[in-house]
């Protein structure tokens, strides 16, 4: 038998139930020391933080994004500084430029921090843009609406922080933390992470789904939205996006789950080559939450209609191939295969 037949063999008999050790809880940041998996696994976390930031000019620039792609008209309040954003809105090019913007808001907290970072936020490379007004545009709207936001949006924000997210934070997802990290790395077969500390950005609301992590450069921003979900709800946010960051970072990895997905996607050229993994991630941080936090929990996509819509021709073979899997019921190479014969029939 090969090393790498005898190690497949190891993981993926593996019990998705076999999770040792329980950390306790933790003030934010929350860190996530190394799980207590069998000796001969290779696929151990190594320590990682994460740190949730509530960022005032960051949510309320998110909130005027959001009110921005609507066509009914924004609360008087907002009106001139949705205007601007309106116009801005056509002038920037692409998702990337904004997700760079959004990371230059986020860790400013005065007017003249938040001025200078967005004159100066667009790269050499985008200059035949001209972009620099934008940026100050962009400043001015968010300086412009914040004492309508302060007064409302805001204090709503830091009540649920207080009253529901923050305490589900600190004491489940803390006492937890480890099982979660090591539910992940065992479903998705993957290699140890080379990160150090995971931050994200906590909202009010974002544009499509909610959440979003990209990379820039050499770090990672991802941002949770907090209105539309429960604070569990909050919480599977938080460990679809370290999956989704997981995957990101382990795109040589072979073994992994959803690189062996991948290389049978392109050989059967099969359809939705982004969807497919994608509701892999999905469902798994779904059940992370339902089987170590809460039984009762249903999955976010679940709750926003997602499974019905966008992912529903892979429902039938993730409850009748990947749930099996994750119970260590059945090998990956068997739960890949049915998996890709359900979508082949739908």
């Amino acid at each position: 038998m090969t090393e790498r037949n005898a190690h497949n063999q190891h993981t993926e008999g593996v019990s998705r139930r076999r999770f040792l050790g329980v950390a306790g809880g933790a003030a934010l940041p929350l860190l996530l020391t190394p799980c207590l998996l069998p000796a001969q696994a290779r696929h151990r976390p190594q320590d990682i933080r994460f740190r949730f930031h509530w960022q005032k000019y960051l949510a309320l620039h998110a909130n005027l994004r959001v009110m921005a792609t609507k066509r009914s008209d924004p609360p008087a309040e907002y009106a001139a500084a949705v205007e601007i954003y309106r116009h801005q809105m056509f002038l920037i090019p692409g998702r990337n430029m904004w997700y760079s913007m959004e990371s230059h808001i986020a860790p400013t907290s005065t007017p003249e921090a938040l001025r200078g970072q967005l004159a100066n936020v667009f790269p050499l490379s985008f200059r035949a843009y001209n972009l620099k007004p934008t940026g100050e545009e962009i400043a001015r709207a968010i300086l412009m609406a914040v004492p309508a936001f302060e007064e409302g949006a805001w204090q709503q924000l830091q009540r649920r922080r207080q009253e529901a997210i923050e305490p589900v934070l600190t004491r489940q997802l803390a006492s937890r933390q480890e099982k979660l990290i090591s539910f992940l790395l065992t479903s998705l077969n993957a290699s140890p992470m080379a990160l150090i500390q995971l931050d994200f950005q906590m909202l009010d609301h974002y544009i499509n789904t909610g959440s979003e992590t990209v990379k820039l450069q050499t770090k990672h921003f991802s941002v949770v939205e907090t209105a539309r979900f429960t604070p569990m709800g909050v919480v599977e946010t938080i460990i679809m996006l370290t999956a989704r960051i997981l995957d990101r970072e382990d795109q040589g990895n072979s073994r992994a789950a959803l690189y062996q997905l991948r290389e049978r996607q392109v050989e059967l050229r099969l359809p939705n080559p982004l969807l497919f993994p994608r509701a892999v991630l999905y469902w798994t941080a779904g059940e992370a939450v339902r089987r170590i936090l809460d039984s009762s929990h249903e999955h976010v996509a679940q709750r926003l209609k997602i499974y019905d819509r966008a992912l529903r021709i892979f429902v039938p073979g993730l409850k009748e191939f990947w749930n099996p899997y994750l119970d260590g019921k059945i090998s990956l190479d068997e739960a890949l295969t049915g998996m890709i014969q359900r979508v082949t029939e739908t």
